[in-house]
């Protein structure tokens, strides 16, 4: 992350160089951030998705649902503060884009393994902590799937599963209050980190007691000025 602001750095410079007066910000290109800003980076996250079905076990068994989520979690990363950075120079936007990796594994308990498992929903909610203050990020909802993974690979009811099919991307916008924040971050230094809820839904149900693990992963982030 070090490396990333470094750069955005030097790009200030070089506008307040074009200028010595007027709407700095607006002489600043949109930096692209590869690892985004958020912590989950372009190898991702493993996020473990389980049922909420009040029972576990073999009773779990024999329930049947098509909702699982779980929560990815990444904790506070120290940033530095950028000493060449004016003052005056402020984030306008942030926008992080997120995926799903091309993988799941699922662990079958106590039943036979499905021949294929199809997304037809994904939901991320949660928040950024930005220097000990909670921020929440909106809710974003892909709909209308048809993300089919399958040809498992299964070791003692351990199943790898892939798919080929393009996979949902979805936008998410720092409130501008967190923005503001991440302005005072790259200022000031300071922490961030953030927990964001996973929920997906099936086209299908599976045994309730599966746990499927996915992969969370960042295609990049946009800071506009």
């Amino acid at each position: 992350m070090t490396k990333t602001i470094r750069f955005l750095a030097l790009a200030v410079a070089g506008a307040v160089v074009l200028s010595a007066c007027g709407a700095l910000n607006a002489l600043i290109p949109d930096q692209d951030v590869p690892g985004g800003v958020l912590g989950i980076g372009t190898a991702g996250v493993d996020v473990t998705l389980e049922a909420d079905v009040g029972t576990a076990g073999i009773g779990a068994a024999q329930i049947t649902t098509t909702f699982f989520s779980g929560t990815l979690d990444v904790a506070s990363v120290d940033v530095d503060a950028i000493d060449e950075l004016p003052n005056f120079v402020e984030a306008d936007a942030i926008t992080e884009t997120i995926t799903l990796g091309n993988s799941v594994v699922v662990t079958y308990p106590t039943t036979a393994a499905a021949d294929s498992i199809t997304l037809a929903e994904l939901e991320f909610s949660g928040s950024v902590t930005i220097s000990g203050t909670t921020y929440p990020l909106p809710v974003l909802t892909a709909t209308g799937l048809e993300v089919v993974f399958a040809n498992p690979e299964c070791v003692d009811g351990v199943c790898a599963y892939t798919t080929a099919t393009n996979l949902p991307e979805i936008d998410v916008a720092l409130a501008a209050s967190a923005v503001d924040a991440y302005s005072a971050l790259l200022q000031g230094g300071g922490t961030i980190g953030v927990e964001v809820t996973v929920t997906a839904t099936l086209a299908s149900g599976i045994a309730a007691d599966a746990e499927i693990v996915v992969t969370i992963e960042s295609l990049g982030a946009v800071i506009e000025f």
